[in-house]
Order: structure tokens, then sequence, then C-alpha cells
């Protein structure tokens, strides 16, 4: 990294409210010392677009179906075609880490699916790892400060609720805050932020982990 984008410009700034929308690692929660709880999945997840040969696809039957799955031993490969010889892939495991290496990826690939298996990647791109988790603050608010989205609850893709669970988390919060600063609702109506959103995100965390958390067991039952 250039050391000129090490260096951080600060800008101090006063306001009636503060919402903490800063994700999973939230600044404003940590300050605020509102529990975090939940848990974390045993495995780590590395994402990338793999590209495969076309004739390969073909020749495996893969070319009429859009989503293909491999799953065993708490361990899984999830296969989403994007467009042409592009597949997004999701690939999860124990020994799968933040050091992982496209060329680490590619002996767990052939060891976890070996020949015949499903065609094999002639690229990685844009490759990251990521941790899941399956979180839930205590409180939604302290005060004037409040947390939405990320920051507010965490939980692993399945189902494709994050972003949703968030955007109405801020729809939910801005009506009331911008009713409040307008003089038009006491500070009183802010405490029904959490009533009305806290159990969508309870939902929204039973159901993804209760769909996520059979692939992801280390469990041999």
């Amino acid at each position: 990294v250039p050391a000129s984008l090490r260096q951080v410009a600060a800008t101090t700034f006063h306001a009636k409210f503060v919402v903490g929308c800063d994700g999973k690692q939230s600044a404003v929660r940590k300050a605020l010392g509102i529990n975090f709880a939940g848990k974390e999945y045993p495995q780590g997840f590395y994402l990338a677009d793999v590209e495969f040969d076309e004739q390969e696809v073909c020749a495996k039957g893969w070319s009429g179906h859009t989503l293909h799955a491999v799953l065993a031993q708490s361990r899984f490969i999830l296969l989403v075609h994007m467009q042409g010889q592009v597949w997004r892939a999701y690939i999860a495991g124990s020994d799968i880490n933040a050091d992982s290496t496209v060329e680490s990826i590619k002996s767990f690939w052939k060891e976890f699916v070996p020949d015949p298996g499903v065609p094999r990647p002639l690229s990685f791109r844009d490759p990251g790892y990521f941790h899941v988790s399956c979180k839930l603050i205590e409180r939604y608010r302290v005060g004037r400060c409040l947390l939405a989205g990320d920051a507010a609850h965490c939980h692993s893709p399945a189902g494709g609720q994050g972003m949703n669970t968030g955007l109405q988390d801020a729809a939910n919060l801005a009506w009331k805050l911008a009713a409040v600063l307008q003089g038009k609702a006491t500070e009183e109506l802010l405490d029904s932020y959490e009533a009305e959103r806290k159990p969508i995100a309870e939902w929204v965390l039973r159901t993804s982990d209760g769909a996520f958390a059979p692939v992801t067991t280390t469990s041999s039952v």
C-alpha cells in the first residue's frame, strides 16, 4: 500500500444522532459496549470467479444447469453460473484460511472433487477469503446512538437476506429520525426501531442458520 494511502484524515463534527452502519467489525458498536452474541462457523470461506473449459462443461452435463453443489465432511463447493464459461465459486473447509492461496485452493479442489467430478478450473479471478458468523446485538439503541445493518446482525449467505435486512433497517429508522429531527415526534418513537427490527433479525438468523448449519457441521451424525 503506498505511504500516501496509509495517512488517515480525520474530521470532527457535531450531530444530534449517530447511526453505526459500519459492518460486522463495527467500531460504533464496540465503543458503545454492546454485546454481539452468537457463534462463528468453523470453516473458512473462499470466493472466486472460476473459468472452465467449454467442451468439458458440456461433456460433464453442466451446460444445462445454473447451480451445482458438492457437499461432504463439513466442506463444500457451490458453483453458480454467471456468464459464458465463468462460474462464481463458494468454497468452504476448515483448512481454508486467510493465508490460503490460489494454488492451495486448487489442491483442495483436486483432493475434494477428484476426476471425473466437476470440470477442472482454468483460472480463479478476483479471489477473496471471508469468515462467516451468526450474531445479533442485544440492544439497537443506546441514547442517541443506534446500530443498523451488519453492525447489528450478521449471518450466513444462505437465503440471500443480508442486504435486504440492512436496507429494511435503514428504511425503518430513517423516517423516524427525520420525524424526531423535524419536531414531528418525540425521541420515544426511536424505541420502536428495535421493537420492530430485532424480531426480523432473529428470524433471519434462525432460518439462515437452519439452512447453513447442516452443511457446515463437523458432526458425523
